[in-house]
């Protein structure tokens, strides 16, 4: 017998050394390359300087406007949380570990200020919840090592190329063949 959803252990991705070291000599090359750059022909490292200034400022003035329609969906959302969402799907059909899993990796793409986001099975992943292709796979692979699932035979399941609510995934996930350990 499978223990309750709310007992399931989070994702812990693990960051190797390795990819550490990598990162950081990606970090020292390109402030190495700046310095490089100032030095070499002020023109040009003040050329640089500002195209990092403005990427900065765009990101600041943009990221507002998401966080807050956010902000406004979250108000008139304020008393719902898991159980309001469970409640809303299947929950008795589908297993309780995909909808929890689905449920607080949607949560940790989109947390803002430290505050979760109460989700709703009709919410749709790209203009609703303003995910993008990279949070979408991170999801992804995420709930398939939370909860078990093969990440073989996509193509098989019915609801492939299909996901774009969040009930979708979900039922993506449930018709998924079980990993055999």
């Amino acid at each position: 017998m499978r223990v309750s959803s709310r007992y399931m252990p989070s994702y812990e991705e693990a960051i190797g050394k390795k990819s550490q070291w990598m990162a950081y000599s990606f970090l020292a090359m390109f402030v190495v390359s700046i310095g490089y750059g100032i030095w070499n022909d002020p023109s040009l490292g003040l050329f640089l300087l500002s195209i990092i200034f403005l990427v900065y400022i765009m990101g600041y003035l943009f990221g507002d406007d998401i966080e807050k329609q956010l902000e406004e969906k979250a108000k008139e959302r304020k008393n719902e949380d898991i159980g309001t969402f469970a409640r809303s799907i299947d929950y008795r059909n589908i297993d309780t570990w995909i909808i929890r899993a689905v449920y607080e990796e949607i949560q940790s793409e989109i947390m803002w200020e430290n505050q979760n986001f109460p989700i709703r099975a009709t919410d749709n992943l790209k203009k609703d919840l303003l995910l993008e292709d990279d949070a979408f796979d991170s999801i992804i692979n995420c709930v398939i090592a939370r909860v078990g699932i093969s990440d073989k035979d996509w193509e098989k399941n019915p609801y492939y190329g299909k996901l774009e609510t969040v009930e979708d995934m979900i039922l993506f996930f449930n018709a998924q063949s079980k990993e055999v350990l």
